[in-house]
């Protein structure tokens, strides 16, 4: 069994797709960050972890959801429908092994001097899987619809405007200036449709891009099928045509232990978890191997602060207060739950070791819970929501235990993941189990962050509907800013006012890991800088199977 830990914010190194060799503490050699795993031979214990590129063959994969239409535009996608629209679409852009943005899909995005106009150049010669080819007017189609778009508008805010400005570009006009705007495109506003797919809302069953994979066949809540786009305009690095499957199938298995058992009774070939005390039973199996990233998205209590209890700033102390965030880590695995003390991780612009996080106090929260009920007359009661996946339900009992020690009254609900988001977005919620952030670049999460993404009366991507004032100047700030002194303090001005007034309690970093039986290559460190369901990947067209 073959396991890695990788640092990948500013140390992923890119690999070439035949190899698990990363930069790793922990799991894959030393602590120093620059052990790498080397092949496993068959005297090592299972089969050959690299091999050479093979065609054909299908690999069916089992995510933990999926979701509910792939349309870029308009789709809530949850992070397995990341997954499956990467087989399908391409992003503009991607990430580099040092974190920096680079064109993909499209071949340059070029700013005017002070970066208030990008010019999008797409690639030459590209066609989508219906045959009609790539253009500037497509994209334009596209880029104009999610800026009416309510689930893209918002992080669209500082778009003025985009237009044609050639048969393979589009101009980008911008509110503002925004030297980083090309990271935006690593996010699932860079999956380019074919605009033919979006004239009907059904088309988001039966999604047309310029992928590795075409769709084929979609039952709902049993599998999604895909087969090789013959016409496919990448190449591997001898010039061979990618994808090297025939096929890819996405199977939604919930379930996190029968997620695992699936892969060790062979049901699927590759699965990917965050469920802690599944990554232990992955570990330890001789037939498995296995690529494990703990730095990327956020843990947390997303609390609403538009409604009671949480729109008062003592509710929601006390509940900072009365999370023991060590005792969290230690009952839900400890090997794999890594600290978190805001958004930002080592590495990152605005990470600092001591970033005002509160810390636990359960004589203060009990203090604050009465100071509550002094202030309004009445208990600190509320709900706290999660998904169905147990893992979130274990966690759901675990703060209810800490939480109820300080004198609150605490309810717990779930429900369906796809359903879950949307009432984030509704902010029909008083308190949720979250997982998010987690992208290279800061500026990518800006509105999750930035008081513009509350609408009042719909969608809210700031999911606390927290707004703040200094907090938006300073994304701001380090959204138009170049120098890199600059960000940095405002990002750290960012993770110390919402630990200061607390509308999310940040719990742990997950672990998140994708594992495979021994015949499956082609998995690594994606080039957008996370194995993560969170944004495009461009490694799926790499994958292969020997025998």
């Amino acid at each position: 069994m073959t396991s890695t830990r990788i640092r990948p914010r500013w140390l992923l190194a890119l690999l070439v797709a035949t190899t698990l060799s990363v930069s790793a503490c922990g799991g894959g050699g030393g602590g120093d960050g620059s052990a790498t795993t080397e092949p496993r031979t068959d005297e090592e214990g299972g089969g050959l972890v690299d091999a050479e590129p093979v065609e054909g063959g299908t690999i069916v994969w089992a995510l933990e959801g999926e979701t509910d239409g792939l349309n870029p535009v308009s789709g809530r996608f949850v992070n397995s429908g990341h997954v499956m629209a990467s087989a399908i679409f391409d992003p503009l852009t991607t990430l580099d092994a040092e974190g920096r943005w680079e064109p993909y899909l499209a071949e340059s995005l070029e700013p005017n001097d002070d970066y208030t106009e990008w010019t999008i150049t797409l690639r030459d010669g590209v066609t989508f899987h219906d045959g009609t080819p790539l253009t500037a007017e497509a994209l334009n189609t596209v880029l104009n619809l999610h800026l009416d778009s309510a689930i893209s508008k918002g992080a669209l805010f500082d778009v003025d405007s985009f237009e044609v400005s050639g048969p393979l570009s589009v101009r980008a006009r911008l509110k503002v200036s925004w030297p980083t705007f090309p990271y935006l495109f690593t996010t699932q506003i860079g999956y380019v449709p074919s605009p033919e797919m979006l004239d009907v809302p059904e088309e988001a069953r039966t999604p047309v891009g310029t992928g590795p994979f075409k769709f084929q066949e979609w039952n709902f809540g049993t599998s999604f099928k895909a087969v090789k786009y013959p016409d496919y305009w990448r190449r591997d690095d001898q010039g061979r045509q990618l994808p090297y499957l025939d096929a890819i199938e996405f199977r939604p298995i919930p379930d996190p232990q029968l997620r695992t058992d699936s892969l060790l009774d062979a049901d699927v070939d590759m699965i990917i978890t965050a469920a802690l005390s599944e990554i232990a039973r992955l570990e330890a199996s001789p037939d498995v191997k296995m690529l494990t990233y703990s730095e990327g998205e956020e843990q947390y209590v997303t609390l609403q602060t538009a409604k009671p209890p949480f729109n008062n700033e003592t509710a929601r102390r006390a509940v900072a207060l009365a999370t023991d965030q060590a005792a969290v880590r230690e009952q839900m695995g400890a090997d794999y739950a890594v600290p978190a003390n805001s958004q930002w991780a080592p590495g990152q612009p605005g990470y600092r070791e001591d970033s005002g996080q509160v810390q636990t106090d359960l004589e203060a929260a009990k203090r604050a819970v009465a100071d509550y009920t002094a202030e309004t007359g009445q208990p600190l009661a509320f709900t706290l929501i999660s998904s169905q996946v147990l893992e979130n339900q274990k966690l759901q009992q675990i703060l209810k235990q800490q939480w109820e020690a300080a004198g609150m009254q605490v309810s717990l609900e779930t429900v369906p993941q796809a359903d879950l988001v949307v009432r984030y977005a509704l902010g029909n919620y008083q308190a949720g189990i979250s997982r998010l952030f987690g992208f290279p670049e800061p500026d990518t999460d800006h509105f999750f962050m930035h008081s513009r993404s509350i609408d009042p009366n719909l969608i809210s991507f700031n999911l606390p509907r927290y707004a703040n004032p200094e907090i938006d100047a300073a994304l701001d700030r380090a959204r138009s800013s170049t120098d890199e002194a600059t960000r940095d303090e405002a990002y750290a001005t960012v993770a110390r006012l919402m630990n200061e007034h607390v509308p999310v309690v940040w719990l742990y970093r997950p672990t998140w890991a994708i594992a495979s039986n021994l015949q499956v290559h082609g998995y690594r460190a994606a080039a957008n800088g996370t194995i993560q369901t969170i944004g495009p990947k461009t490694w799926v067209a790499t994958l292969f199977k020997t025998t």
